[in-house]
């Protein structure tokens, strides 16, 4: 496709997303267009995005409880109608490596929600994809060895870069229907995580007693979820606006 553009707008905590939409920003500029990579909460498609099918829209986000973040569900709803612009979905799921196997994330039913609602609006989606990336939910587990990251890391960028090639190619890159399907029957876990526990994960962030009260962890939040509370200590306390994005850790 002769795209003049394509802007990825992503949502990232820990980098994952980020990473995975440079590396597709990156692909789209060999191919002659003009790239834009945007955080999310920076995000004003009115006036950042063309219309029509010379111009590329992408989500890259991670999945949170087998679905999309909510943010990127209100991003995606709150997108301007559009006639005919192509966009694209990919969802950035923790994959791990035990030994020499690689095992992979599951998005469930994240790039297909956002797909569904993109098409609601206007875009032709011209494909989604689910990418491994380092999992790192350090709320549920420890972070995974450098060397262990470093070997997921180019398989990952080889996918990314690949199904750029793929989307400028013309091709249409639809798949994941079997993570589609498990979603859909773990459906009401997402629902439950989006009513309900996603507010109740910031509870379990908290200042241990090593915190120096230097308020990185508020100034670095994308959702204002932390707040310092001043008094004998001064101590981050995390909020209901927390998304677990984990970009404090």
């Amino acid at each position: 496709m002769s795209y003049k553009e394509a802007t990825l707008y992503f949502m990232s905590g820990t980098g994952n997303s980020f990473r995975a939409a440079a590396w597709m920003g990156a692909a789209a500029r060999k191919w002659g267009a003009a790239d834009r990579v945007i955080p999310l909460v920076k995000g004003n498609p009115a006036a950042q995005t063309g219309n029509g099918n010379e111009s590329l829209i992408g989500l890259v986000f991670p999945v949170h409880g087998f679905t999309a973040p909510w943010p990127v569900i209100r991003f995606a709803l709150q997108l301007p109608r559009s006639r005919g612009t192509h966009a694209l979905v990919v969802a950035t799921r923790g994959g791990t490596k035990i030994g020499p196997v690689f095992l992979p994330g599951m998005e469930g039913t994240a790039v297909y929600l956002i797909a569904l609602i993109l098409v609601l609006k206007g875009y032709c989606v011209r494909g989604v994809m689910g990418l491994n990336m380092p999992s790192n939910w350090m709320t549920l587990h420890w972070g995974l060895s450098p060397e262990n990251v470093q070997a997921i890391l180019p398989r990952s960028n080889v996918k990314a870069v690949g199904y750029m090639e793929r989307i400028f190619a013309g091709e249409c890159c639809f798949g994941g229907w079997a993570e589609l399907l498990l979603g859909l029957i773990l459906l009401p876990i997402s629902l439950g995580y989006l009513a309900l526990g996603r507010f109740y994960l910031a509870k379990l962030l908290y200042a241990s007693a090593n915190c120096t009260g230097c308020g990185l962890c508020v100034a670095s939040c994308p959702f204002g979820g932390v707040k310092m509370r001043e008094g004998r200590l001064r101590r981050p306390y995390w909020t209901f606006h927390c998304e677990s994005c984990m970009r404090c850790m």
